[in-house]
């Protein structure tokens, strides 16, 4: 019974203090006591009434506890007040994170700040603070989530150079434990700490006025060092993203937008500029997809307006720098001054053992080269003044420099021969479409799952349902060859559509051949077509037949969306069919009526050149793959068909014939070795204007296989 009442009471308690979603309630309670017990030890006080006191104290609802559940939680804090130490909310910190529900951790995005990137932010506060002893700093972390990232900068810096610490976070459980955590790393100086439970967006805004919501007591900063929220943005609440929307599109920074396209790290972003102080300094994590999203397109011209960049800093042995993330992330290092000349960005590649001193020393203050103490490799590159093709991602500055550097000497020549060009200036947005999307491959598609291709007549086409004794024709004025997925076809350029769109016009079902009518109520029936039904309502079936006519997806050239980046197992890159087709949204189609000029292209986007290309660019969405967005391809550089003597044409095309003829291509970094992708890439080297195309082949085939293999060069 004692038991029961204990829950009651740590729930209602709980809940009044806003602590809700805990995975465990009495993990919960215990982190909730304890980090009371620590602020009341730390500021001099043990009673739970002297909380109410206290400035700069999280905001969480006490007031509102009955005298039963007041005594309770006075009980928990009496039992620990003895016991509470730094040691003890460092572990909270780490901690804290576990005790939220994964649904709502997720949207929190409550993935906190790892021991290793703290350690490196804090160092590089650290050189901050030497070179303005003259005066104390104002830290802080809009998304402060258990204040890990400030209170490992004040210990290195030294709580005597503190004026404040201040941050925002929306878990009242995360905002109080920063709270002890801060408190205890300046000395319990309750006059210098100051954190805010709540929505970092709503609470500070973006407005164009120098005070930062000076009524709550939250100012500027001199160093901003945090971990921003990378929620989803269709993960976001739509009434939220609306709001979100209007603040930015209200604000200064709307300027900044790149087609108005919106992340949550990229709102962050301007809030933290909007927070940091003339000459100030910042440090964050950001998804490494900030640096070549489109929306990332804003960061990175706000950054180059307004800010010297000095560092962005990624980790070969673990790619993210957040506990349990999953995503690429980089560190950001940046002060908040407008470049007056081009200044070095220093993009750091960081080994499985690194000094954190040194790490932020290359990043923001000296040159000299730290390979042996866990700094894999550093590139110094001009952010300010790039090349298109290289702004499109800035992860290419990282690691590798032998392949951009070839890649780079090929193109400026084929450049000024006028040989090579963007897809946008060449075709322009119209010359390329995406794939058909369907509501439902298992019956859009032929064959599927559930039904296998007979006998062709000439006016229709048998199909035998799988696992069952029924077959029905299907008229061929329904059916639209297609090619279905890029995995299909991997190892083999020229290739022939197997499948079929089932593309039904808007008409009744009694306007319908009979077997067509019992295909459409099969798909019902087994739920094959639910998602089109419940998606597109009456004429459900005419969706697929709606895009083709008005999109007009057809071409002989199929470009992918989504590739593995390493190309293990894929010998072809794009596709080429003899007539026009169709494809599915997982293709990107090239459209163009000369069967010879779409040939020269498909021999580009598989020759060495583009596919090095695309090592370097393509957004990558992890190990595995790399995403390919439209927008990526209009950007990338292509062949000029239309300039290439007659002479070049039939060399690239008679080299080209050679990969098309082969059934079965093996994986990229095999052919590297071989005669036929030799010839294919010498043709283009030599039909570019490359004064010596056979030795710039050689040194790009040996790079690419070097990348391919893994080895910095």
């Amino acid at each position: 019974m004692m038991k029961v009442a204990s829950a009651d009471l740590t729930e209602r308690i709980l809940s009044k203090s806003g602590i809700v979603a805990a995975v465990a309630p009495d993990r919960a309670i215990d982190a909730f006591s304890t980090a009371l017990a620590a602020i009341l030890r730390f500021s001099g006080q043990s009673n739970l009434d002297a909380l109410d006191r206290l400035q700069g104290f999280p905001a969480i609802n006490l007031g509102s506890l009955t005298a039963k559940e007041r005594g309770f939680l006075q009980a928990e804090i009496d039992s620990r007040i003895d016991r509470a130490s730094e040691s003890t909310i460092a572990q909270l910190q780490e901690r804290v994170q576990g005790v939220i529900e994964a649904r709502r951790r997720k949207r929190l995005a409550a993935y906190y700040t790892k021991p290793t990137a703290v350690a490196v932010m804090a160092e590089m506060a650290q050189l901050y603070r030497e070179a303005h002893v003259r005066r104390k700093l104002i830290v802080a972390d809009p998304f402060l989530g258990s204040g890990l990232t400030l209170t490992g900068a004040i210990k290195r810096i030294g709580e005597d150079s503190v004026a404040m610490a201040w941050g925002i976070e929306p878990y009242p459980l995360s905002a109080v434990i920063a709270y002890a955590a801060l408190l205890y790393q300046l000395g319990g100086d309750r006059r210098r700490v100051r954190v805010e439970i709540g929505d970092a967006f709503a609470s500070l805004g973006l407005g164009s006025d120098a005070t930062v919501n000076a009524e709550r007591t939250l100012i500027g900063a001199d160093v901003v060092l945090t971990n921003p929220p990378f929620t989803r943005w269709e993960l976001l609440d739509s009434d939220y993203r609306a709001y979100l929307r209007e603040v930015v599109v209200g604000s200064p920074y709307n300027r900044f937008l790149a087609r108005r396209q919106l992340n949550l790290q990229l709102v962050a972003m301007f809030l933290i500029d909007r927070v940091l102080k003339e000459s100030g300094l910042l440090v964050s994590v950001l998804p490494a997809s900030t640096f070549y999203t489109i929306a990332g397109e804003a960061v990175k011209r706000l950054l180059r307006e307004e800010y010297v960049i000095h560092a962005l800093i990624e980790s070969l042995p673990d790619a993210s720098f957040s506990t349990e993330s999953g995503f690429k992330e980089l560190i950001l290092a940046a002060t908040k001054v407008k470049p007056h000349r081009t200044p070095e960005t220093t993009f750091i590649s960081l080994g499985s053992s690194f000094d954190p001193s040194l790490a932020a020393r290359v990043a923001l203050a000296e040159r000299a080269a730290a390979v042996a103490s866990g700094v894999a490799c550093i590139n110094r590159v001009k952010v300010y003044d790039l090349p298109g093709i290289w702004d499109m991602n800035w992860l290419v500055f990282f690691g590798e420099t032998r392949l951009r550097r070839i890649v780079t000497e090929v193109l400026t020549v084929a450049e000024k021969g006028r040989l090579v060009d963007s897809w946008a200036n060449l075709f322009g947005s119209r010359g390329m479409i995406r794939g058909v999307e369907m509501y439902g491959p298992s019956f859009f598609l032929l064959p599927n799952d559930h039904w296998s291709l007979g006998d062709e007549e000439n006016d229709s086409l048998l199909v035998k349902e799988l696992h069952g004794d029924r077959s029905l024709r299907i008229p061929k004025e329904f059916l639209v060859a297609t090619l279905r997925k890029p995995g299909l076809y991997t190892d083999t350029i020229r290739v022939h559509a197997c499948h079929y769109f089932l593309a039904l016009p808007p008409v009744e079902l009694d306007d319908l051949p009979n077997d067509v009518a019992e295909y459409i109520d099969w798909g019902l029936n087994s739920n094959a077509a639910r998602p089109a039904a419940k998606a597109f309502g009456n004429y459900w079936y005419a969706h697929v037949h709606r895009q083709l006519q008005a999109k007009r997806p057809h071409g002989r050239l199929f470009l992918p969306d989504k590739v593995d980046p390493r190309f293990e197992h894929r010998g072809a890159f794009a596709n080429y069919t003899e007539e026009p087709v169709t494809a599915s949204k997982n293709f990107y189609i090239v459209r163009s009526d000369n069967r010879e000029d779409c040939r020269i292209l498909a021999a580009w986007f598989n020759s060495s050149l583009f596919l090095a290309l695309l090592l370097l660019v393509g957004r990558r969405l992890s190990e595995t793959w790399t995403r390919l967005l439209k927008d990526d391809y209009l950007k990338l550089p292509v062949i000029n068909a239309r300039n290439l003597g007659r002479s070049s044409r039939s060399r690239v095309l008679s080299a080209f014939e050679r990969l098309l003829t082969m059934r079965a291509l093996p994986p990229l970094k095999q052919q590297l070795t071989s005669d036929y992708r030799f010839a294919l890439d010498s043709a283009f080297a030599e039909a570019m204007g490359l004064q010596q195309p056979e030795s710039a082949v050689r040194r790009l085939h040996a790079a690419l296989r070097a990348r391919l293999g893994n080895r910095v060069t």
